[in-house]
């Protein structure tokens, strides 16, 4: 296996604090289409709440060398997918980290990403909001929006898409 770097777009989007992948050699690289037994993984720093934001996707074993190893969890905080499913997303709010893990769709399917990404996200809002002791309710429902597009133009931008300035 290769270890290569990340983003795959020209500069990296500012938030984006460290980015990798690790793939099958002589095969073309690209964060976003993955095979098995492969990963890859963008941690994102937002300053306002100071988490920590991994999405992570891919080979769980490897997705989660690379959290521990990546953010220094000793052995007591020690990082592990316990999910049978698809997706899930991991909050440790004494180590101010969320972890999303991606499972991999069929290539025919790799378009879901986008909405099962939203989705955790979406669980990534509300675990940001409980870290910084806010109450999820109607009034606070613009700070989640912003939050799920913000975790999305990162992710986004990271797989090698260009956003127009009026998202970045």
């Amino acid at each position: 296996m290769n270890l290569i770097t990340f983003p795959a777009s020209t500069s990296l989007c500012a938030p984006i604090s460290a980015a990798w992948g690790i793939f099958n050699p002589g095969r073309p690289w690209h964060l976003f289409c993955l095979e098995e037994e492969e990963a890859s993984c963008i941690d994102i720093y937002e300053p306002v709440s100071q988490f920590h934001i991994a999405i992570v996707q891919g080979c769980k074993t490897q997705c989660e060398e690379w959290v521990n190893r990546h953010f220094e969890l000793s052995p007591c905080d020690h990082f592990r997918l316990e999910t049978e499913g698809k997706a899930c997303t991991f909050y440790r709010k004494q180590n101010r980290l969320i972890v999303i893990w991606l499972s991999l769709p069929p290539r025919a399917d790799s378009a879901c990403i986008f909405s099962i990404l939203g989705h955790e996200a979406f669980h990534a809002a509300y675990a940001i909001m409980d870290g910084i002791g806010m109450k999820p309710d109607f009034a606070n429902e613009e700070f989640t929006a912003y939050t799920i597009q913000f975790l999305m133009n990162c992710y986004v931008q990271s797989i090698g898409y260009p956003l127009p300035e009026v998202f970045t």
